[in-house]
């Protein structure tokens, strides 16, 4: 179970309808299934026009940036979010392609109707999909 205090899922909602019409990603970063910390990345796929991208990739020096933040802070990377803007909260192929963290949670934020996203979450080891309960604590 990966638990997500409301005022950080909030953030990853509000990050990802910026993005809006292209994907959105962050990092999740806690403790023993806590998040305790929403890092909004840039996607390095939106090219120069918005609403090009329709799917994500981080920069990498940026993802290394945060990494080294959260180990500054002595915390993990219990998570990895994106937006999916047209499709139901699960994994495309390309998302399981390019699942290199196998202990990390995937949540997935539907945008499909925009004016209730909905979030599921995912293990994905070795492509195998595994859903993980999400709880946001009020």
């Amino acid at each position: 179970m990966l638990r997500i205090p409301s005022q950080l899922y909030q953030q990853m909602i509000d990050h990802c309808l910026q993005w809006y019409p292209s994907e959105a990603c962050g990092i999740l970063s806690g403790k023993k299934g806590k998040v305790e910390k929403v890092y909004r990345m840039k996607n390095a796929d939106d090219g120069s026009v918005k609403g090009s991208a329709v799917r994500y990739t981080m920069d990498s020096l940026e993802l290394l940036k945060v990494t080294q933040s959260i180990r500054r802070e002595e915390k993990e990377m219990i998570g990895i979010f994106h937006s999916h803007v047209a499709s139901e909260p699960y994994p495309s192929q390309t998302d399981i392609n390019l699942a290199f963290y196998p202990d990390a949670v995937y949540v997935i934020i539907s945008l499909k109707d925009r004016r209730c996203p909905v979030a599921r979450g995912y293990r994905v080891v070795e492509k195998e999909i595994t859903p993980e309960e999400l709880k946001v604590d009020l």
